[in-house]
């Protein structure tokens, strides 16, 4: 993903925020969270900032 930023094919949205530990939330319709690039994203998200082990 770095080399897409890079090369300027991805922009970084809030750099100033990296990984901060704070809860991120995606909300949207049930017949929205269908749609394949709605689901892409959210698939995107879970990699890039995985789920806080639950303590």
């Amino acid at each position: 993903m770095s080399a897409d930023v890079a090369a300027g094919r991805l922009v970084q949205l809030f750099p100033e925020h990296g990984r901060t530990g704070r809860p991120m939330h995606v909300v949207c319709s049930h017949d929205h969270y269908r749609s394949t690039r709605l689901r892409s994203f959210v698939d995107f998200l879970v990699e890039r900032f995985p789920p806080a082990p639950h303590t």
